[in-house]
């Protein structure tokens, strides 16, 4: 049986009407999905397969869109006081990971190997140029949220934090419940997440 490219178009749609309903949380086996919908449409397996590719290409985005979310990496400058004690007893009852950096380098280098979805920076650090590393995360990272740290920060440095777009500064000695509410204002408004706000 040859099918019209017609009913190729409503093949297609099915397939991410599929994939839609799968992200969306109401279906939880994307693969019987597929095999339902293809056995309804009457699919002809012996078709050219363009059909195939555009399914597959959709299949393979969409869903390494919602895994790429399901691994949530925050990354933070390293330090010697008890700081990363600190982050993990926030990120690890949530499932998320904490990844420490200890210099500018190994800042980046975490950056452009690994899919980060907010960066802590201690500008205090001695081995992390807090401000030039944010502009040199803003080179090829623009839209990278980045929590500052700093022990009295003075208008010209809030000023130009600003001007790089950094989502917050937060005071240092660092109160984590203000911190943790960054964190959440920062989740909710790029990722539309409200880990941070539900109790581990």
């Amino acid at each position: 049986m040859c099918k019209s490219s017609g009913d190729d178009h409503a093949v297609i749609l099915a397939g991410r009407q599929c994939l839609c309903r799968f992200l969306a949380g109401e279906s939880s086996n994307l693969l019987i999905d597929i095999t339902i919908f293809l056995t309804k449409t009457y699919i002809n397996f012996w078709r050219p397969r363009t059909i195939w590719h555009d399914i597959c290409s959709i299949t393979m985005v969409m869903v390494a869109m919602r895994t790429n979310f399901d691994e949530i990496n925050v990354l933070a400058s390293q330090a010697e006081w008890a700081w990363p004690r600190a982050l993990r007893d926030i990120f690890a009852p949530r499932g998320i990971n904490l990844l420490m950096a200890g210099d500018t380098a190994e800042f980046i280098d975490v950056i452009e190997h690994k899919r980060i979805h907010a960066t802590i920076i201690d500008l205090d650090s001695k081995q992390i140029s807090g401000l030039a590393t944010i502009k040199i995360i803003r080179m090829g990272h623009p839209l990278l949220p980045c929590l500052l740290l700093k022990n009295q920060p003075d208008q010209a440095l809030l000023g130009e934090a600003l001007s790089l777009d950094v989502f917050s500064v937060i005071d240092k000695p660092v109160d984590m419940s203000v911190l943790l509410g960054q964190l959440n204002k920062l989740f909710t408004k790029k990722y539309n997440s409200d880990i941070f706000s539900r109790m581990p």
